[in-house]
């Protein structure tokens, strides 16, 4: 699956460990930064990317990283082609992703 991947600095190192999981499963992941810790980074602007870039049909689904994780998904329903839905584990993604196909 094709996917784009976003966070802002309080999620980039989970994010760097999330896209090469991803991608080590098969996924194709298009990285949309942030591209280093930099505190004066702001996740609207990451979750607009995503948004931005699922809108045009870059990718089907994407994946927003913050420091909690809702930031991001608040962010992301400002976005018409996203339905986000926040998980803090990975069954509550899961069964979100599911309802979405």
């Amino acid at each position: 699956m094709k996917l784009v991947i976003s966070s802002d600095h309080a999620g980039f190192p989970l994010k760097e460990e999330v896209r090469a999981y991803l991608s080590n499963a098969g996924h194709e992941v298009i990285d949309l930064g942030a591209f280093e810790v930099d505190p004066l980074d702001d996740y609207p602007d990451f979750a607009e990317r995503v948004g931005l870039a699922i809108k045009r049909g870059d990718a089907p689904r994407g994946v927003l990283i913050c420091g909690s994780g809702v930031g991001v998904c608040v962010a992301a329903t400002r976005c018409p082609a996203f339905a986000p839905a926040c998980a803090m584990i990975l069954t509550p993604l899961t069964r979100a992703w599911s309802m979405t196909t």
